[in-house]
């Protein structure tokens, strides 16, 4: 998966990875044809978090149809 965000765009995807990573341990992205998916569900299963952004959002955007996970820590 490869996407570019625009720098007028940059705040908006910036502030969903902030949100989901403050909410749980993981995120997971899910690329497909029709745009970007990064969800995240607590440890305890009673919080979760999902949003799209439509392939339209990207100054550029190649999804492989990948299912990719990155440990909020390190955010």
């Amino acid at each position: 998966m490869k996407f570019i965000v625009s720098n007028n765009c940059i705040k908006v995807f910036s502030k969903a990875v902030v949100t989901g990573a403050r909410l749980a341990d993981e995120l997971f992205f899910d690329a497909t044809d029709d745009g970007l998916t990064i969800q995240a569900i607590n440890k305890d299963k009673t919080v979760s978090y999902s949003i799209f952004f439509a392939r339209n959002f990207f100054a550029q955007y190649e999804p492989e149809c990948v299912q990719c996970k990155l440990s909020s820590k390190v955010l």
